[in-house]
C-alpha cells in the first residue's frame, strides 16, 4: 500500500493525505495541503494565459 504524504512548507512536517483540509498539529497555523492545491491552480492559470496569447 502507498502513501501520499503532504509536506508542509512551514514547519517541514509531512502529513498524509487523509489529513487534506486539517490544521496543521505541528504549526497549528496551516491548513494540510492548501498550498500544492494552490500552486497546481496557480500553474494551470499560467499554462491556461499562456496558450491563449
Amino acid at each position: 500500500m502507498y502513501h501520499i504524504y503532504r509536506k508542509n512548507p512551514l514547519s517541514g512536517a509531512a502529513h498524509l493525505s487523509e489529513f487534506i483540509g486539517q490544521l496543521c498539529r505541528v504549526t497549528k497555523a496551516t491548513e494540510i495541503g492548501i498550498l500544492i492545491q494552490l500552486s497546481l491552480l496557480l500553474t494551470f492559470n499560467a499554462y491556461i494565459y499562456h496558450f491563449e496569447q
